[in-house]
């Protein structure tokens, strides 16, 4: 892939975004869509919730929404992710997405978690969180139905620095660069 940048969301980037779910009925129902369409409003709006996405080429073709979890001492969840089914090296794309995710929370998320499906087409996304070093911590029993396992991965940041804030993009000041991994 060539010309590959990941950057932080910006609200022209919406219907790019959502199309990355709506191209995936067999994955994301219409409720889940409706949880994505309402976290995108948290990343505008918010300053503990985010979205980076990347380009090839200058087209958005995938992205992660991450944010905080309130239960936790600053524990922060991966809840989304999207990448455009048509493009080849999604495994890079979903590493690079993941990598910038736990850069955007350096020093200020403790711990990482994210969550899949026990199916068949899940076990290769199961596969990449064992490679960036989330652990497999609990399974769900027929969560999302009858044999669907919800398994759940962590990871603790070794970057974690207790007290500092996390700067979101979209509300840092306009000098302030932000570089992700690719």
């Amino acid at each position: 892939m060539s010309n590959i940048s990941i950057r932080p969301y910006c609200a022209s980037d919406y219907d790019a975004v959502v199309k990355h779910y709506t191209d995936l009925p067999k994955f994301f129902t219409e409720r889940s869509i409706g949880h994505i369409k309402r976290d995108l409003e948290n990343v505008e709006t918010r300053n503990d919730y985010f979205c980076n996405v990347v380009e090839v080429s200058a087209k958005v073709v995938g992205n992660i929404i991450f944010g905080r979890d309130y239960y936790g001492d600053d524990v922060y969840e991966f809840k989304w992710m999207g990448i455009d089914p048509t493009i080849g090296s999604k495994a890079s794309v979903f590493k690079s997405l993941m990598l910038s995710g736990e850069a955007n929370l350096k020093s200020t998320g403790r711990i990482f978690y994210l969550y899949t499906s026990d199916t068949e087409n899940e076990r290769a996304t199961q596969k990449l969180f064992l490679q960036l070093g989330y652990e497999k911590c609990g399974i769900i029993p027929d969560y999302w139905d009858d044999g669907d396992n919800k398994v759940i991965f962590t990871k603790r940041n070794p970057h974690y620095n207790k007290g500092e804030e996390c700067v979101h993009p979209l509300f840092a000041p306009q000098d302030m660069a932000f570089s992700y991994p690719v």
